[in-house]
């Protein structure tokens, strides 16, 4: 959910005829948001209704996807846990170049923002 407003306006600001899809990890069937992305982007959305637990349907989904052949670039932004691992996922696994990759954890499950923001210091520092 946190991550909703940079995945839209990313989406939003594409040209007419990109493809792609874009997941979504909401908690309501009501928090479905009309996003304007070109027609060539399908919209998944995932149902996770309790925020206070790990997901791992976010994961799965991006593994899962029939990944195109040739450029693939993404916008990733959500909770840190998951955020790891669809990084190692992207990078390692797909091996896609880190300036395809926007990833960023906006939040951890247990965290409060500046206990989050110390966390992610401290990783980048290591």
């Amino acid at each position: 959910m946190s991550a909703i407003p940079v995945a839209a306006a990313t989406l939003e600001a594409m040209p007419p005829n990109a493809k792609g899809i874009a997941f979504f990890e909401i908690n309501h069937p009501e928090d479905v948001q009309n996003i304007a992305a070109p027609k060539g982007i399908a919209i998944q959305w995932l149902i996770h209704p309790n925020p206070h637990a790990p997901s791992r349907q976010l994961v799965d989904a991006v593994i899962a996807w029939d990944w195109p052949e040739g450029r693939v670039q993404t916008c990733i932004a959500g909770e840190s846990t998951t955020i790891k691992a669809l990084r190692s996922f992207l990078l390692s696994d797909k091996g896609l170049p880190k300036q395809d990759c926007y990833i960023s954890g906006y939040w951890k499950i247990g965290l409060i923002e500046d206990e989050h923001q110390q966390m992610k210091r401290a990783e980048a520092a290591a």
